[in-house]
């Protein structure tokens, strides 16, 4: 069907514009554009002049030939896709407004088909290009299935000619001394990355070319005494969301690495001059004392004071130990007056330490029930509803 054929009137006419709507809200646009664009003139003009319902769509996978007469219609007006199975049904050239695509798919995306994305010239166009993290698409099969080829897709990526404001990349990036950074360009579109990385240096050597970032979420190993230095920066940064844990399985040797805190400290601080949000990460590393950050309270202090910006602290740890008396040292160390006058909390339960309200994706170790947990401060246990 073409816009030529559409009904001029249907019994669904008859309702009003506000009842339509209110329908439409139970339902996704695609399914809003595949049932009724064609089916009244009155429905194509009321989608066409509500562009809200054009602007994002899931890639169809099914009636391929229904949607590209669709398509050719209203491809135009699409500025987001979401690409949620592992084949790209459709040529972005249908989609020459495009501004951000989402690959959701459980397995990613077949290396030759993320190449034609890649290749496109409406990939030099996106303003948001990202992998959504999924717990299928980081086991060792499916990443050898995939066999991205992380030289190309970074050197796409770090390109003065692309106008990528957002990159999110969630496979695992080895060493950036294995990458031919040379070739990498300054973009000074970036301002949002979200990666995972081998090694806590290679953050150092990445951002450079990124002058205008503004948030930077990374997975790395933790900093380890045996390691070079990190490169200095001056990078304005806002957010910094910080995942560190124990090098790979893989390499791990006999003798465990000592991790380098005064390496870890000196690349936070980078940014103190900026970073109005924090968020650190220690869960999976193996911390062997309390007279180290994040347990040590003068230290980390210290480290927060030397960000005048600062508006957000986010912390979840695991203890050297679960004994008691471990527990009963840490929590009253964070109960003086810079933790107070910042309405900074801490609570504690099991092996775990962590800030309240708690931001993290998961909190650990919580089998025994909400009970369990103590803090610094009992009013946010009993009044907070976010926890």
């Amino acid at each position: 069907m073409s816009m030529k054929n559409i009904p001029l009137r249907t019994l669904f006419d008859r309702l009003p514009t506000e009842i339509i709507l209110h329908i439409f809200d139970y339902l996704s646009n695609n399914d809003i554009i595949y049932a009724l664009f064609y089916f009244s003139q009155r429905l194509n003009n009321l989608l066409l002049q509500s562009q809200c319902y054009l602007k994002y769509l899931n890639l169809p996978t099914t009636n391929l030939n229904i949607w590209k007469n669709i398509f050719l219609d209203i491809g135009s007006q699409i500025e987001s896709i979401n690409i949620n199975t592992n084949d790209l049904s459709f040529s972005l050239i249908y989609f020459p407004n495009l501004k951000s695509i989402l690959i959701s798919s459980p397995f990613g995306l077949p290396s030759k088909q993320l190449k034609l994305i890649l290749e496109s010239d409406q990939f030099q166009k996106l303003h948001s290009f990202k992998l959504k993290e999924n717990k299928y698409f980081f086991q060792q099969f499916f990443i050898k299935y995939l066999n991205y080829d992380n030289n190309y897709i970074y050197r796409k990526v770090f390109n003065h000619k692309n106008s990528l404001e957002v990159f999110q990349y969630p496979l695992l990036t080895p060493s950036l001394t294995t990458l031919i950074t040379f070739r990498f360009e300054t973009n000074l579109n970036l301002h949002s990355l979200t990666l995972m990385l081998t090694y806590f240096q290679d953050i150092f050597i990445l951002i450079k070319f990124t002058p205008n970032l503004k948030y930077l979420n990374i997975h790395s190993e933790s900093p380890y005494i045996d390691q070079s230095s990190i490169n200095d920066v001056d990078i304005k940064l806002k957010e910094f969301y910080l995942t560190l844990n124990c090098e790979s399985q893989e390499l791990v040797s006999w003798m465990p690495k000592e991790i380098d805190f005064n390496q870890l400290i000196h690349g936070i601080k980078q940014f103190s001059s900026s970073l109005t949000c924090l968020s650190i990460n220690l869960v999976d590393l193996k911390i062997k004392t309390t007279n180290e950050i994040p347990f040590n309270n003068i230290k980390l202090q210290q480290l927060l004071e030397s960000m005048k910006e600062l508006e957000q602290f986010h912390l979840c740890t695991k203890l050297p130990d679960s004994s008691v008396s471990t527990k009963n040292n840490i929590l009253p160390k964070f109960n003086d007056e810079f933790w107070l006058n910042h309405n900074w909390s801490f609570g504690i339960h099991d092996e775990y330490l962590y800030t309240l309200p708690f931001k993290f994706d998961c909190l650990p170790g919580l089998f025994e029930g909400f009970d369990f947990v103590k803090s610094n401060n009992n009013d946010i246990l009993e009044n907070n509803p976010r926890l």
